[in-house]
């Protein structure tokens, strides 16, 4: 995995596994990444959360109530920021809050057993990014990336469509 994401123009950083990772991958890649941006503090990326999440459990989120409460995704995001209480629901979306909240495109280089996959999460409301963030993430963990080629970076990870032939 190291050699494809060397080829690719990418290198994995040490990111702490506190229950936060994907905030301390997003405000570390911010760092390595953003030219002159000076890195967002894991309080402030906590607290633009809290102000998006109200935001977007109201417009955003189209949960089934016989399942989830919709009532209840602002609780369970503030015991996820406060006290790192773990709840799928909220890390399913938070990298979307994330990017709405801050306004980029977060590329999220995904390991799997047999290959390297790149999921680009995008912010809402139809607003375009002023940033690409590319983070990495194995399993449940998320680490910071630094872009040791941005040009190779833009070639490699770019999910192209396969063109159909027409066979008749």
């Amino acid at each position: 995995c190291k050699y494809i994401l060397k080829q690719a123009g990418l290198k994995v950083l040490p990111t702490i596994g506190d229950g936060h990772c994907l905030f301390h991958a997003f405000r570390n890649s911010w760092k390595v990444q953003v030219n002159g941006g000076e890195s967002p503090t894991i309080e402030h990326i906590k607290s633009l959360l809290f102000i998006e999440a109200v935001n977007f459990r109201d417009n955003y989120l189209n949960f089934d109530t016989n399942v989830i409460n919709p009532s209840l995704f602002c609780r369970w995001l503030g015991e996820y920021l406060t006290l790192r209480k773990y709840n799928n629901i909220v890390a399913d979306y938070a990298p979307i809050m994330l990017a709405t909240a801050f306004n980029v495109t977060i590329h999220i280089i995904e390991e799997y057993s047999d290959c390297i996959r790149c999921d680009d999460v995008a912010p809402l409301r139809g607003r375009k990014s002023v940033h690409d963030i590319y983070i990495f993430k194995k399993g449940e963990h998320y680490s910071a990336i630094d872009l040791i080629d941005k040009i190779q970076v833009a070639k490699s990870v770019q999910i192209k469509p396969v063109e159909q032939t027409n066979t008749v």
